[in-house]
């Protein structure tokens, strides 16, 4: 799904010879909801998301587009 939407990102003209990054943001903020955070869960996620070979943020926003 990435490597699609990269694709189809860099067609775009206003992006050309621009350097593209793909970038997953998890957010601590889910697991504060139930009130226990679940660390080996959570570095289990993200090393699951390392292994795409991409950037992770892991953020405390509520909301995504806030960032």
């Amino acid at each position: 799904m990435l490597k699609c939407a990269r694709a189809q990102f860099i067609q775009e003209p206003a992006l050309t010879g621009k350097d593209i990054i793909i970038m997953a943001e998890i957010t601590m903020n889910n697991l504060l909801a139930s009130g226990k955070i679940d660390y080996e869960d959570f570095l289990h996620r993200i090393d699951s998301l390392a292994t795409t070979g991409n950037y992770t943020l892991i953020s405390n926003y509520f909301e995504f587009y806030r960032l």
